[in-house]
């Protein structure tokens, strides 16, 4: 039996997958990219702003991803890891990749007098 705050984040996700057109895949890059930028946004002042904003979005797919398989365990009595590893792939892939190009992209050198 679904406790309320299963039942809520159950119909939550569910809203969020059938309010939106493209895949659950889709959906993971989306909200993956989207709460990295916002994220980013809010701590650009900090000194390790992005680093954090990565973080957050870790820490929010590991808890998701948790949820899912304490979720699917308690269906179905097992736990997809492939899904849940492709889940993780997909939201993480562009923060990732931002990460590691953040600095050229946004962090202009001096400029340099002759």
């Amino acid at each position: 039996m679904e406790s309320l705050v299963q039942f809520t984040l159950i119909r939550l996700k569910e809203w969020m997958k059938d309010s939106v057109w493209f895949s659950d895949g889709m959906l993971h890059l989306n909200i993956g990219l989207a709460l990295f930028l916002i994220a980013a946004l809010l701590l650009r002042r900090k000194p390790r702003g992005v680093l954090i904003a990565w973080t957050i979005v870790l820490v929010l797919q590991t808890l998701n991803e948790t949820f899912d398989a304490w979720v699917g365990y308690g269906r179905s009595g097992r736990v997809d890891w492939i899904e849940m590893g492709k889940d993780f792939v997909a939201t993480m892939f562009w923060p990732t990749v931002l990460l590691m190009i953040w600095k050229r992209l946004f962090c202009l050198p001096p400029d340099t007098k002759p």
